[in-house]
């Protein structure tokens, strides 16, 4: 399976939870690759600001214990962020906190691909 298939696999897995609000797939240059916010200018807002977060996230992991970086789990009132850096690419999962779908499922499927 190529890499492109498994990423489809991945966002049509996530799609299928409730309260997800939208997917985004990143290069680490902040350029989405695939996004499922019917808005594009949202997806490139949050592409933008998840690119910051997580180099600084990952800069001050590699200083403080030389870890990398595995996911980021951003809660807000509006809104929960499960980041998930890989190799190539940031996969960003944006839903709603208050969603009963089992939250702890997305970062699993998340990592797993």
């Amino acid at each position: 399976m190529s890499q492109q298939q498994d990423v489809d696999e991945t966002v049509k897995a996530l799609q299928q939870h409730r309260g997800v609000k939208g997917i985004i797939v990143m290069n680490y240059d902040g350029i989405p690759i695939r996004s499922t916010f019917t808005d594009a200018k949202l997806g490139v807002h949050y592409a933008a600001l998840v690119t910051f977060l997580v180099q600084k996230t990952q800069s001050f992991l590699k200083r403080m214990d030389g870890s990398p970086l595995d996911s980021i789990r951003l809660r807000s009132q509006k809104n929960e962020l499960i980041i998930a850096p890989g190799k190539d690419f940031i996969m960003v999962v944006v839903h709603q906190p208050d969603a009963q779908f089992g939250a702890t499922a997305i970062p699993d499927i998340v990592a797993s691909h």
